[in-house]
């Protein structure tokens, strides 16, 4: 069913997102960042073949744009209303421009 074959499609992609490069590993607050991002749906419109460059932009963009967030993450060691709803927003606004600039 349609649930079934969503469900299949978005764990497509965590598996995709959450592949390591092999002596580049990626640091635990970004890799929550990702993981979130996987399971929350938002990148259930990005095709698998477009994810390694999603990611890759993704981080830097929380990097540049969100070091904040990713900082108390680290430091709060939970995602708490406030951190999701930062992160949520972050996300939004980045999945929006990276649609566009790849117009998907």
């Amino acid at each position: 069913d349609a649930s079934t074959q969503q469900q299949l499609r978005r764990g497509a992609r965590l598996t995709e997102i959450t592949k390591q490069k092999q002596f580049s590993p990626i640091p635990v607050e970004k890799q929550i960042a990702l993981i979130y991002t996987a399971t929350n749906g938002y990148l259930d419109d990005i095709p698998v073949e477009s994810l390694n460059r999603f990611e890759h932009e993704f981080l830097d963009y929380l990097e540049i744009q969100h070091s904040d967030l990713l900082i108390d993450i680290i430091k709060i060691k939970e995602l708490t209303d406030e951190i999701v709803n930062q992160l949520k927003s972050a996300i939004e606004k980045f999945i929006d421009s990276f649609k566009k600039s790849n117009k998907l």
